[in-house]
């Protein structure tokens, strides 16, 4: 056995090549390739699976579309809510900000005549503030139930689309074109990039065959791989440098340190000396003079 891309020998249970360092794919892999018999069919069936995947991401991409709608229905339904009980809220505020108005002016210019009249004004008011309110509420509760009853109408409906619409996905998962692409194309490989490499191999004439085509994908991958370990190595010994630079840099100035420390030390000797004998001096003349 040999590689495809190197031609060094390697043994069947050999999983990298020691020429060139790829990744070897097993004879009893199961790659199949029976349906396909050139790189022509070859090239056909990974554009048709590339077809396929892009149904299946624009489908998976519209499904989350009836999440939208739900959350839109949920958002009107609670601002129809939010208006039936500001509607309710303000006739009742209208009412009695009304008969207080009224009764005040009322008082205001009643002597004994007008204080009859202001205060059957203030009841008749009342009473129909009270009705207003309780005819209002009525409504409220109308409203609110509207509005319950739009939306659960609304989510039935979205769960209705929602449901064919993965009965069609379902349906069209298990479709004979699905299928035959999902059994030339290993599940590993189910994915636009690698597909997209196979048919440039094949376009280039640098794979006459599915296999030698995954070959070089996983070639790629091994030394795209390479790369990627030796940029964070070369990120990690940057790094380490950094941090010994600091480190020599702060052990240079603890050291600066130490050293201007020790001069002072040095500085505080010299003159405890110089004082020690000074003082000496002085002690001789008083003992001469004392002689």
């Amino acid at each position: 056995m040999f590689c495809s891309v190197c031609g060094s020998k390697i043994e069947k249970t050999t999983r990298f090549c020691p020429g060139c360092g790829r990744k070897i794919i097993p004879e009893e892999t199961e790659i199949i390739e029976k349906p396909v018999d050139n790189a022509g069919e070859i090239k056909e069936i990974l554009m048709k699976a590339i077809e396929v995947i892009d149904k299946i991401e624009n489908a998976l991409q519209k499904r989350t579309i009836f999440d939208e709608y739900r959350d839109s229905a949920k958002k009107k339904k609670d601002e129809m809510i939010s208006e039936a009980s500001s509607a309710s809220t303000t006739v009742g505020c209208l009412g009695i900000i009304l008969g207080i108005v009224i009764i005040i002016v009322c008082i205001f210019y009643s002597l004994h005549f007008f204080l009859t009249l202001s205060i059957m004004a203030g009841y008749i008011i009342l009473v129909w503030y009270i009705e207003s309110n309780v005819a209002e509420s009525y409504n409220e509760n109308e409203k609110k139930a509207q509005a319950i009853e739009w939306y659960n109408n609304e989510i039935a409906l979205i769960n209705e689309q929602e449901a064919r619409f993965d009965k069609e996905f379902n349906s069209y998962c298990v479709s004979d074109e699905v299928v035959l692409v999902r059994t030339i194309v290993p599940e590993n490989y189910f994915d636009k990039e690698p597909i997209q490499f196979f048919i440039k191999m094949l376009d280039e004439h640098r794979a006459d065959t599915f296999k030698e085509a995954i070959n070089l994908y996983e070639e790629y991958l091994y030394r795209e791989n390479m790369a990627n370990m030796q940029q964070q190595q070369l990120i990690m010994q940057g790094q380490q440098l950094k941090e010994t630079h600091e480190l020599s840099k702060n052990v240079t100035n603890q050291m600066q340190r130490q050293s201007y420390y020790m001069q002072q030390i040095s500085d505080n000797t010299k003159s405890t000396q110089e004082a020690m004998e000074i003082q000496s001096k002085q002690l001789k003349k008083i003992r001469k003079n004392m002689r």
